[in-house]
């Protein structure tokens, strides 16, 4: 799936509180250990974003979109 917010909504904080209601969803599920997302780098790339949301890249690539993690232990 694509995770994405308007372009007249970013900066708002939206963002920062659904992926934060995401995170910790994710956390009470039995046995879920990561979090990974992937991102097209370049202009408009949400991987700052991530990584303020503490996500890690991974060196993964897949078809030109790079991976991040977020160890939820």
């Amino acid at each position: 799936w694509r995770y994405m917010i308007d372009a007249k909504y970013q900066g708002k904080g939206y963002g920062r509180s659904a992926i934060n209601l995401l995170v910790d969803y994710v956390k009470t599920r039995p046995g879920a250990k990561e979090l990974l997302v992937t991102y097209v780098p370049g202009e408009g790339s949400p991987e700052k974003f991530y990584e303020k949301a503490g996500f890690v890249n991974t060196g993964v690539e897949h078809d030109g979109e790079w991976e991040m993690k977020l160890t939820l232990e």
